[in-house]
């Protein structure tokens, strides 16, 4: 008997109706709101619970030998784990195991199989979590795969990437401002701020200017906006000069020059600093750039507005 096909049939019967009942389970929770680590987590203790209960404990009580030989499975035999499963179940695993009480070899092979996949679920699923965060957030579970991409981790798929631009829509902008300079830099343009040479330079001015490079047209956007809304507010008149004129050296180097076009709602930019925060929809993103920013602006001795943005911080929370 192909015994290496039972063990294949069970195998893949309880990875397709596993996904089914995990996907089913994170659709009712999020639709009750529930919070994704509290679904998670109650998740894999169900198939963990499933796993030892009621196929492990039976394996390890009514057949030990044979199931601890395959489980060390590689120390046996060596080649790729669907040959070396073909061969252990044909010889050393079939050899150890004695039927007892009903309790057949093809039973023996069905419960490996099973505990087999619901384990190889969770290690896959617990290195894979915030790849399925990010699916249970958005609800894109044609992307629920439950095995590994091929050729490295989720963080690098296209998969990951499309559902992080919707959850961080500046990261659109980012990358199309890195494409803007790159092009620049192709055609001979200068990056965003060439002062002089650096080593006509003190270390300071070459660390400031290495600082106001790596600002993003989306973070500077938002100090506009944050700039503009507490203006209106307060008339901002007390900004010592020092912090007014590194804030606008700061500001004033964006590369998207669609603000001087003459249909100016079209600009991307303008769009950026006229919503400020509330043009990213998602709470996390908000902060994340909120920090990066202020952390540059603390390193470039830019208090007034640090203040701001730490102001800003608070409301989020």
């Amino acid at each position: 008997m192909e015994y290496h096909k039972v063990y294949n049939h069970f195998y893949n019967k309880t990875f397709t109706a596993t996904k089914r009942i995990i996907i089913s389970k994170f659709k009712k929770a999020k639709a009750k709101k529930r919070p994704f680590h509290t679904t998670s987590n109650g998740m894999l203790r169900s198939l963990s619970t499933c796993r030892i209960e009621k196929f492990e404990n039976v394996l390890k009580d009514r057949a030990a030998d044979a199931y601890h030989i395959f489980k060390k499975r590689y120390e046996y035999v060596d080649g790729e784990p669907k040959e070396v499963i073909k061969q252990i179940l044909e010889e050393e695993v079939l050899e150890a195991f004695v039927s007892s009480q009903g309790y057949t070899f093809t039973k023996f092979i069905a419960d490996i199989a099973i505990a087999d996949c619901l384990d190889e679920i969770r290690r896959h699923y617990s290195n894979y979590i915030s790849y399925y965060q990010v699916i249970y957030e958005q609800d894109k579970y044609g992307y629920f795969y439950l095995k590994d991409f091929q050729g490295g981790g989720y963080e690098s798929s296209s998969e990951y990437n499309e559902m992080l631009d919707v959850k961080y829509p500046y990261r659109i902008d980012e990358r199309k401002e890195a494409e803007r300079v790159e092009k620049s830099k192709r055609k001979g343009g200068k990056p965003a701020l060439s002062i002089k040479d650096k080593n006509e330079l003190s270390i300071e001015e070459i660390d400031a200017v290495d600082i106001i490079n790596s600002f993003s047209d989306g973070e500077r956007a938002l100090l506009f906006a944050i700039f503009h809304d507490e203006n209106k507010k307060n008339n901002l008149t007390e900004i010592p000069l020092t912090e007014l004129i590194r804030f606008t050296k700061i500001t004033g180097s964006y590369e998207d020059l669609s603000i001087f076009k003459k249909n100016v709602k079209n600009s991307t930019f303008y769009s950026m600093a006229n919503k400020g925060i509330s043009y990213y929809t998602a709470t996390q993103g908000q902060k994340e750039l909120i920090e990066d920013t202020k952390a540059k602006l603390q390193k470039l001795k830019v208090p007034f507005m640090v203040r701001l943005l730490s102001k800003l911080l608070l409301e989020l929370r």
